[in-house]
């Protein structure tokens, strides 16, 4: 899978593998957790 849009990486939130780096991270969080949404206007990592 390759993409950069929103619907790129909501799919990316169903494969085994992020799942379980998700699973393996949550016991590490604590504290209250927020959600922000950026949009990446630009980055010296794109042409």
């Amino acid at each position: 899978m390759t993409g950069t849009s929103a619907e790129a990486h909501r799919e990316s939130l169903q494969l085994p593998s992020v799942r379980g780096a998700i699973a393996e991270a949550v016991p590490l969080l604590s504290g209250e957790m927020s959600s922000f949404q950026y949009d990446v206007i630009a980055s010296p990592l794109r042409d």
